[in-house]
């Protein structure tokens, strides 16, 4: 990851309890947390088809479509299902994951698009059905500059619970959770070891008190002694609630170094 962790907004999938996170991703924000969770964290059972092929020289197309277990906590057993299509110009993203920096080994332009859906997560105070319906879009770039490289990513997000009231020991407002939420982000590689780089992501929620919006900026430098395989980062963060956090507070900033190395 260029920028540390991915956006806190991207955690606003199922799999992740659809929540929003802060701190570089190491916190939960409350007021955006669905409180819905799986058997296993993160993790999802069922299957996935993926593929990938070049549709002319300059010209990639990638896709993944699967159905799964999803959250069964309604009492109903519907099955989730998610889609994806990728299109790249110039070179391929090849492979399941995609990275976030390629740190100047790729020249492509990349568009795609995602939905994640399922019937009756949850149920309502009422005792009704919730259902979960998350789209994204998104776009990326890597490019020469002269002697650097300039990578660039985007997104959008919408994120759908019937703005119910989730039946719980404390119900919880899925208002607050549901929204339409934007990242951006931008580094540039310098001499093939150092990365300067910003984040800025905002979520703004359908609750009409604005509770679970936020915004968020990060600034962070990379230095890549072998590249991927060993690297440091120090960052800044500065996270800021529409809704105060305490009785005064609606800011918290954040710093953070640290290294990678795999063998």
């Amino acid at each position: 990851m260029m920028a540390i962790d991915r956006p806190g907004l991207n955690y606003k999938t199922l799999s992740w309890g659809a929540r929003s996170l802060y701190a570089f991703n190491n916190s939960t924000f409350g007021f955006s947390s669905s409180g819905l969770s799986g058997e296993e964290d993160v993790r999802d059972a069922g299957v996935t088809l993926f593929g990938s092929g070049t549709l002319n020289e300059e010209v990639n197309l990638k896709y993944y479509a699967g159905v799964y277990d999803g959250i069964q906590m309604s009492g109903m057993d519907d099955e989730r299902f998610a889609g994806r299509v990728q299109i790249n110009i110039y070179d391929a993203e090849g492979g399941y994951h995609n990275s976030s920096t390629y740190l100047g080994k790729k020249k492509t332009v990349g568009v795609g698009a995602s939905v994640d859906m399922q019937n009756s997560v949850a149920a309502d105070t009422l005792g009704e059905a919730i259902d979960y319906m998350f789209f994204s879009a998104d776009a990326f770039a890597e490019f020469p500059a002269g002697e650097a490289s300039v990578t660039l990513e985007g997104g959008v997000h919408v994120l759908d619970f019937d703005n119910a009231i989730r039946a719980a020991a404390t119900p919880v407002d899925l208002s607050a959770v549901q929204g339409t939420g934007f990242y951006a982000e931008g580094g540039v590689l310098v001499k093939e070891q150092w990365q300067p780089w910003a984040e800025f992501e905002q979520w703004s929620s359908d609750a009409d008190d604005g509770a679970g919006s936020y915004k968020l900026f990060r600034i962070g430098l990379n230095y890549y002694i072998r590249g991927q395989n060993a690297n440091l980062k120090a960052a800044f963060e500065s996270f800021q609630s529409d809704v105060a956090l305490t009785s005064s507070e609606d800011t918290i900033n954040s710093f953070v170094i640290g290294a990678f190395l795999t063998y």
